[in-house]
């Protein structure tokens, strides 16, 4: 969508939308594995964002959006989902909120140049 429609603003729309909805059934995967005691790693979930930003052109405010979007899911799930092995530790936070301000930078930063 977002490479045959990439003036779209529905394709980005459609884009964002699915991956965060994909990132909500990763969250609800990973409590689901808590519950029988396995333990699927936090940090699997990063993947989606990565991907979204690093595979589509959308505009810098968007993706801002998106990173603020990704990062309310995962407070929620992590807020609704109460169970031992699934929570999140302060460290794995940190790491997702470093991840996802390198990667609002670098975005930001690759635009500008390209845009130069």
């Amino acid at each position: 969508m977002q490479w045959r429609y990439g003036e779209s603003e529905a394709s980005e729309w459609l884009l964002l939308t699915g991956f965060l909805i994909v990132c909500l059934l990763v969250e609800w995967m990973r409590y689901e594995a808590a519950t029988y005691g396995w333990r699927l790693e936090p940090l699997l979930t990063s993947t989606m964002p990565i991907a979204v930003i690093a595979l589509s052109r959308i505009r810098i405010a968007r993706m801002l959006t998106f990173i603020g979007a990704y990062l309310g899911i995962l407070f929620f799930a992590d807020h609704l989902f109460r169970h031992p092995i699934y929570q999140r530790s302060p460290s794995t936070w940190l790491a997702e909120w470093i991840l996802m301000a390198i990667m609002a930078i670098s975005f930001t930063y690759a635009q500008y140049a390209r845009r130069r």
